[in-house]
């Protein structure tokens, strides 16, 4: 039996049902503008935590 690695990339060949469900519901709510950028939810979880956020220099 063929086990996929973690850093492996899923594709549709591999996915499970629930992980090809979950992509589509991405997508959907990515056409419907329901998603916040990355940095935003980020700093929203950071800030609930009381961490400080540490960029890696430019």
């Amino acid at each position: 039996m063929s086990q996929t690695s973690p850093a492996e990339a899923i594709t549709i060949r591999t996915a499970k049902p629930w992980q090809v469900q979950r992509i589509e519901e991405g997508l959907a709510a990515m056409r419907e503008g329901r998603v916040s950028p990355a940095d935003e939810v980020f700093a929203r979880i950071a800030a609930k935590h009381g961490w400080t956020r540490q960029r890696p220099p430019a």
